[in-house]
């Protein structure tokens, strides 16, 4: 089985960024420590009162052009890009769209039900609900 695979949205430079540790603090909360391709001294806390990033992890599929596909991406068909949905953590139904780890893709098409993971490989990532705010359900930036 593969090792999870984690990325960071940092909130205060507002770019995505690949980690290479994660840390549990004295408090309870979480750090990570994000590469920025110099040096993986990143600290970015996920978690607690000074939480300043969201950490996301990879959920182990490739869209149709092999790359890796994480919690909080926008999957669409590349024919059609109206038909868009968001890969979520369903922790409600771990055996939704096959038992995928437990994700789902939630809709943008107002209909708000689940989408087929199943179909991964057919589609594309076309952005993510942080840098693609607009294709959020709703338009919410």
């Amino acid at each position: 089985m593969d090792e999870f695979k984690y990325r960071v949205w940092d909130f205060v430079n507002k770019k995505m960024l690949p980690v290479c540790l994660i840390r549990r603090n004295a408090d309870g909360s979480i750090t990570v420590n994000a590469t920025d391709n110099i040096d993986c001294w990143n600290p970015i806390q996920v978690s607690g009162k000074h939480k300043n990033g969201e950490l996301l992890r990879y959920i182990g599929l490739k869209d149709k052009n092999k790359i890796d596909i994480s919690e909080g991406d926008f999957l669409g068909d590349p024919k059609n890009q109206q038909d868009i949905g968001l890969v979520v953590a369903d922790q409600w139904n771990c055996n939704c769209c096959g038992g995928v780890y437990g994700f789902a893709l939630e809709r943008q098409d107002n209909i708000g039900n689940h989408a087929d993971l199943r179909e991964h490989d057919k589609m594309i990532i076309i952005g993510n609900k942080y840098q693609n705010p607009e294709l959020l359900k709703g338009g919410d930036k």
